[in-house]
C-alpha cells in the first residue's frame, strides 16, 4: 500500500464535538514507512549538493 492509499483510507468520526481521522494499523504502517522514504530521499538529495559544491561530485 503507498503512502496516498492509506492517507484516502482515512475514515473521519466527531467525538465530544472535535472531528478526528481515523485509520488502521496497517494503513498507519504504510504512511510511516512511505514519509520516512521521502525524508530519505530529501536527505539523499542534500548530501549530493554538497557533493556538488565541494567539488566532489562533477555537475
Amino acid at each position: 500500500m503507498s503512502g496516498l492509499e492509506a492517507l484516502q483510507s482515512v475514515q473521519y468520526v466527531t467525538v465530544d464535538g472535535k472531528r478526528l481521522a481515523v485509520v488502521g494499523i496497517e494503513q498507519w504502517d504504510a504512511l510511516l514507512e512511505w514519509l520516512e522514504s521521502l525524508e530519505d530521499l530529501d536527505s539523499a538529495g542534500q548530501a549530493i549538493q554538497a557533493l556538488k559544491s565541494s567539488g566532489f561530485v562533477d555537475n
